[in-house]
């Protein structure tokens, strides 16, 4: 009993000296969001989503000036406080994790659904330490919705490879643009040595000569 009360007063203490306002913060920063994308590339949306992520807490102390709620000097002494904030820096840990999976795809949408993902984790220590189960049930919900619309959403299509710059609109009918040449072709004549023209045909009456021959 003893243990529990002290528990109780531990999250009391930490509800004290934390914001309440990251929920209001977290819709705005994520609507923000939302108009973004329909109006810039997915590769500003990925800086936005990365760079503003760190918002979010400072629009939450914001948010509680303005509402006059005053936040008592949080203590380092207590555990509950110091285990948010060991949770806090697993979730910074993960953040590279994202942006290399990012750049072996070549997609910016990672970007936005491993943020997505991280900063719905983060509700679940905070939950535990407010003793709310709401931050359990946002956190698994939010990775869901997450999931469901990067599995839904249309994927960009890649880029098409241009015509050489060296073929022009009048000559992509001529031998040179409609026929490139073959890697060996083209390694010659990089290293400056004279191509060697193939010829299938002759090539083919040779091997027969030779099958006859041996005969």
């Amino acid at each position: 009993m003893h243990s529990t009360t002290r528990l109780n007063d531990l999250r009391e203490d930490f509800l004290a000296t934390s914001t309440q306002s990251m929920p209001i913060a977290g819709i705005i920063y994520w609507a923000i969001v939302a108009v973004a994308a329909l109006r810039v590339a997915p590769q500003q949306l990925a800086y936005i989503v990365g760079f503003g992520s760190g918002t979010i807490f400072p629009l939450a102390l914001l948010i509680d000036r303005l509402r006059g709620r005053t936040i008592r000097r949080s203590s380092t002494s207590n555990p509950v406080t110091q285990m948010f904030l060991q949770s806090l820096a697993v979730v910074a840990l993960l953040w590279p994790l994202v942006l290399i999976a990012a750049f072996q795809a070549h997609s910016a949408n990672l970007i936005v659904l491993g943020g997505a993902i991280l900063m719905g984790i983060i509700w679940i220590p905070y939950g535990w330490a407010a003793n709310d189960p709401v931050g359990l049930r946002h956190a698994i919900a939010r990775c869901i919705l997450s999931y469901a619309a990067s599995s839904s959403s249309p994927r960009p299509t890649p880029p098409q490879p241009s015509a050489s710059p060296s073929c022009s609109a009048t000559s992509i009918a001529s031998s040179s643009c409609a026929n490139p040449p073959s890697r060996s072709e083209a390694n010659a004549s990089f290293i400056g040595e004279r191509p060697v023209k193939r010829n299938r045909g002759k090539s083919r009456m040779y091997r027969q000569r030779m099958v006859v021959a041996a005969r």
